[in-house]
């Protein structure tokens, strides 16, 4: 008795780890996140998704909820696709592993604080990404200018950044200046969503300096970003080719500024309670 109640326990709290770590790494939203309008003269987030093609994609009822991902592969393409925002000459985008590293696809900042930017609206951008077998990432920008100057004249040409022991496993982040938000919503205030992910369904056909024109596939997603100006979720929209959603990512905390526990965490407590209980009980016995 004694031993398979210590196997069942046993199994069930690696069950509640792996749920743990799930609600972690897959955002629990009760249902589709509600889209705002776009400010005069900005495109929506479905006429942007509708322009690369992927007419059959619903801005609203397709909406993901992955939140980490990983790399399938050694090589990862990311296109910028297209931005309307405040704070254009101010975000960044990019990548964060379960330890914080950053890694930038996309500064906005003028003049560029690395050569992966996009500047204000810069549609087309190109990064490339390369994950090396012991872990380091180095991200080539490509098809790049900034208000209209080519990188190329600017002496960026096709420079790597190199990111050193980064892995394969990510999320992603819009930053502003002043506030990053991030694609896992418990790590935002008040776990509020920042972050749309729509995954290929194989009916579209993706145009994007991404994926280059074709079937917008399983391993090729379109991520809107939220930057806190306003909610149309138009604030920055690209592409990423060569990737998969990744639930059960370890290491992946809900940040030390969220004081909320993670649901699968608390059905742990009375399990171990319980737990206890009948151990004491098969002790009388």
């Amino acid at each position: 008795m004694r031993k398979f109640f210590s196997s069942a326990l046993a199994t069930a709290v690696c069950l509640g780890a792996v749920a743990a770590a799930s609600a972690v790494t897959t955002n629990a939203r009760s249902g589709p996140v509600t889209i705002g309008s776009p400010a005069s003269g900005d495109q929506s987030l479905q006429q942007i998704i509708s322009s690369t093609g992927a007419t059959s994609v619903n801005a609203t009822t397709d909406q993901s909820n992955a939140a980490v991902f990983q790399a399938n592969g050694s090589s990862v393409t990311s296109g910028f696709i297209q931005q309307f925002s405040t704070t254009a000459s101010s975000d960044t985008i990019g990548m964060y592993n379960a330890a914080g590293q950053q890694a930038i696809l996309y500064d906005g900042t003028s003049p560029p604080s690395n050569p992966n930017g996009i500047g204000p609206v810069n549609p087309g951008a190109q990064d490339t990404l390369s994950f090396a077998s012991n872990g380091d990432l180095s991200v080539v920008v490509r098809n790049y200018s900034i208000n209209g100057t080519s990188l190329f004249r600017l002496g960026y040409g096709n420079s790597a950044t190199l990111y050193p022991s980064f892995g394969k496993t990510f999320g992603f982040y819009i930053t502003n200046g002043t506030q990053t938000y991030y694609s896992q919503d418990i790590k935002n205030p008040g776990n509020q969503p920042h972050f749309l992910a729509y995954q290929g369904n194989g009916t579209s056909t993706l145009s994007s300096a991404a994926a280059g024109s074709g079937p917008f596939g399983s391993s090729e997603y379109m991520f809107a970003f939220n930057d806190g100006s306003g909610s149309a979720f138009n604030n920055a929209v690209i592409a990423v080719t060569g990737i998969s959603a990744a639930p059960n990512a370890s290491g992946f905390s809900a940040g030390a500024g969220s004081a909320v526990p993670e649901p699968a965490s608390l059905l742990l407590l009375p399990l171990g309670i319980a737990g206890l209980a009948l151990r004491k009980k098969l002790r009388v016995a």
